[in-house]
């Protein structure tokens, strides 16, 4: 029974995340071109830094809670962004990667 109760915690988490990434996604005006990677679909500058930023944050392994907060402060102060922008910069930079 327990094992049921896990499942439906992690497909609401999955379509919580899909949601997080559809409102960002809107947000920023990404629009995903067919037979191109989503990087190449990038146009706003914001989100191309967030995503360059995840990279090269990711070639060590998965970056530490405070290493993706470093990166969230350094897109607010570089682009004078709201907490909220940066966070949906992140992700959706996340999930063009």
């Amino acid at each position: 029974m327990n094992w049921a109760r896990n499942a439906a915690n992690v497909a609401t988490d999955l379509v919580d995340m899909a949601q997080d990434v559809m409102g960002a996604a809107r947000r920023f005006g990404f629009r995903r071109k067919a037979n191109t990677h989503p990087v190449d679909s990038l146009e706003d500058t914001k989100v191309a830094m967030a995503a360059l930023g995840i990279s090269f944050l990711e070639q060590g392994g998965l970056p530490s809670k405070e290493q993706q907060a470093t990166l969230q402060r350094a897109l607010q102060q570089t682009y004078d962004m709201s907490e909220a922008d940066a966070v949906e910069a992140l992700i959706l930079a996340r999930h063009t990667g």
